[in-house]
């Protein structure tokens, strides 16, 4: 499977770099992580190798944007968040889930960067079923820029 996504890899790049725009460009992408619930999250990213790659507190209701790496597009990302909950002023954890990203290639909307050239985009929303029931589910299958993805 590993191979796979090796084999994947190399072919996008290679793909991006006969694009308009550059390689570089499709390697400069984002992740976008959506809170909707009423919790606290402190949300890890990590690279398909699990090293930490940044992370940082995403609040209640809020949509925080990964874009100061190298979200490459068809590259595997880990997204993890730990759930927290404060109780009489003593904050704890209620939930612990992660989920394995792999950015689509889509064209830049209109607004970011160069228009048209690609870039990798994954967006993410946490999801709350009841009690400390937390997950993630992929967000971008539906919603993406301007429906510019090419995959």
């Amino acid at each position: 499977m590993r191979r796979i996504y090796a084999f994947l890899a190399c072919a996008m790049f290679m793909a991006c770099a006969a694009l308009p725009g550059s390689a570089y460009n499709a390697a400069n992408g984002e992740l976008v992580t959506y809170n909707p619930t009423q919790y606290q999250v402190w949300i890890t990213i990590y690279n398909g190798f699990r090293h930490q790659m940044g992370s940082r507190w995403l609040q209640p209701y809020q949509t925080d944007y990964w874009n100061n790496c190298c979200y490459a597009a068809g590259s595997i990302y880990y997204v993890r968040a730990e759930v927290k909950k404060t109780e009489n002023g003593h904050m704890s954890q209620i939930a612990d889930t992660t989920i394995q990203v792999v950015p689509r290639l889509c064209n830049q909307p209109a607004g970011q960067g160069k228009t048209g050239d690609p870039y990798g985009y994954g967006r993410v929303v946490l999801r709350h079923s009841g009690g400390n029931h937390f997950y993630w589910d992929r967000d971008d299958l539906v919603r993406n820029p301007g429906n510019t993805c090419l995959f």
